[in-house]
């Protein structure tokens, strides 16, 4: 793990109470090292916050970091206020991504801003020559963000939310059980959605679970963001910062 510095390039509201930065960095090898379902762990640009934001990276292109994040307190609101031009510092990219080898066919299941994430492992499976298709759900359509960048990239995209105002009505994770084939599913959002998906999907179908745990450290010091996680000898506490934040879903005690 190594600090960088990040400048923003720009800001941009995508939806509801969610923006987007698109970030230069200036340390090259950052964009060999980065795999989709990691994340950075950003020092927020005031000095009233001491402790770093964990924010997954959304997409890398064309020599572009870009993060999307959603305005929940006071941190992701100074975030979502800074102008570019600004300069960020941050740790990563950290934790152990979405595994690919020897992928050929891919279900994303996003939900809220977990669709985030799911972008930047779009454009990697595209690039393999995968084909994609992406279950994307939201509570609504002000809330609906980064459907068209799945779709430009060739995803096959279904889209769906809680009261019908984009996409059908209802939840994403039933829209992809309900066209099980079997295929590996990448998944990134709220719990309900996971513990849903644990239900439903069959036991034989790979699938795997990038988890959101409030984090002090990010370098697995402090153990404030661990999860239990099924192993051969029983249940065991892992980091989420630094074991993750992606999981087998089959292992996660939700």
């Amino acid at each position: 793990m190594k600090e960088r510095t990040f400048i923003i390039i720009e800001n941009t509201p995508i939806a509801r109470e969610t923006f987007r930065l698109d970030l230069a960095c200036l340390d090259p090898a950052f964009f060999e090292e980065v795999q989709p379902g990691q994340f950075l762990h950003i020092r927020v640009p005031n000095a009233a916050f001491s402790l770093r934001r964990p924010i997954s990276v959304c997409d890398v292109c064309d020599g572009v970091v870009k993060i999307a994040c959603a305005v929940k307190g006071e941190g992701t609101k100074a975030l979502a206020a800074a102008k570019p031009g600004t300069e960020l510092t941050a740790t990563g990219p950290i934790g152990r991504g979405f595994p690919t080898d020897g992928v050929k066919k891919a279900r994303l299941l996003g939900g809220g801003i977990g669709v985030a994430p799911l972008l930047f492992l779009a454009r990697r499976l595209r690039e393999a020559g995968v084909k994609v298709s992406a279950y994307l759900g939201f509570r609504s359509a002000e809330f609906a963000i980064l459907a068209g960048d799945f779709a430009e990239l060739g995803c096959e995209v279904s889209l769906f939310s809680d009261d019908g105002t984009i996409g059908q009505k209802g939840f994403a994770v039933n829209g992809l059980i309900a066209r099980e084939d079997g295929s590996p599913v990448f998944a990134c959002g709220p719990k309900p959605m996971f513990r849903a998906l644990q239900t439903a999907l069959p036991p034989q179908t790979p699938a795997w679970a990038s988890l959101e745990e409030r984090m002090g450290c990010g370098v697995g010091a402090c153990l404030g963001c661990t999860v239990g996680i099924r192993e051969e000898r029983g249940v065991r506490n892992r980091r989420v910062c630094v074991d993750g934040p992606v999981f087998p879903l089959s292992e996660v005690v939700l």
